[in-house]
């Protein structure tokens, strides 16, 4: 019966170690696809890449949703751990009374054995009672039995008390991988959060920036405008400008006084000249 304890006892314990170690793989695998997924995000967002639906900022939530996962797993291993030291405290107590039974009977035992070799009678006390030396010594190889049989039975008792205090500090230190790894994740999630924010100032500033380089852009063709009706003012002032026609028309009918005069006495160019000299 108590070897099947035992034997119980022994796979309960090696049960929790390849949970203990999966549990701790998939944690790992949790927090490590946490980092992955949000900075694959991160990623896409530096080149422009992001959909509508798949904001960065939901996904980081959620994530933290997730990271209380390792809350539970935590809790639950902080159970089986409160389990562990008690079930590990009542094996030393067991093993400190089996370890009394064993040494007193062995005492009592050895000292019933000199008793039996060194009797010169027929009759020898044994356990408060006179019986013959051969019933004695028949009783003592039962009692030796007995108690090789309690010997056994603590070996075997202490073994599966060092399995308890092997699964105690396995879970002990479970417990602190997995409060490292949550403490990892949230750390990396909080700078992954922070590294988004910053995108997102980016994208303030850069949407600023479109919005300023659109007015010099609009501002710079104005000024191109400009420069091109100066250019065409400067090339219209290269070409020969034509005389006005009243002004033309006015040096034609504006007449000298002596010609008005050659004209109206029917002088000739000549005469006109005398005439005017006289």
């Amino acid at each position: 019966m108590f070897k099947k304890l035992l034997i119980v006892t022994g796979l309960i314990t090696l049960g929790s170690f390849v949970l203990n170690k999966d549990s701790r793989s998939k944690a790992k695998d949790g927090v490590g696809e946490v980092v992955a997924y949000v900075k694959s995000v991160v990623k896409s967002k530096r080149h422009g890449v992001e959909s509508s639906t798949d904001a960065p900022e939901k996904k980081l939530y959620a994530l933290r949703g997730r990271l209380k996962d390792l809350d539970v797993e935590i809790s639950a291993t902080k159970d089986r751990l409160a389990q562990r030291i008690v079930e590990s405290s009542h094996a030393a107590v067991e093993v400190t009374k089996l370890r009394d039974v064993v040494d007193t009977g062995t005492k009592v035992l050895t000292a019933r054995a000199k008793e039996i070799d060194d009797a010169r009678t027929e009759l020898v006390g044994y356990a408060g009672s006179p019986m013959p030396v051969p019933a004695a010594r028949k009783r003592l190889d039962r009692d030796l039995e007995l108690v090789a049989a309690q010997k056994t039975l603590l070996a075997e008792t202490e073994d599966a008390a060092r399995q308890q205090e092997d699964g105690v500090s396995l879970l002990r230190q479970h417990v602190a991988e997995l409060e490292t790894l949550k403490l990892e994740a949230k750390t990396k999630l909080d700078v992954l959060d922070l590294e988004l924010k910053k995108l997102r100032m980016h994208e303030v500033k850069d949407r600023f920036e479109a919005n300023d380089t659109k007015a010099g852009q609009f501002l710079d063709d104005l000024k191109e405008l400009e420069k091109m009706i100066e250019v065409k003012k400067v090339r219209r002032s290269l070409d020969p400008k034509p005389a006005p026609a009243a002004a033309a028309e006015l040096s034609r009918s504006v007449e000298s006084a002596t010609d008005a005069v050659a004209r109206k006495l029917g002088l000739t160019p000549e005469k006109k000249i005398e005439k005017a000299g006289d």
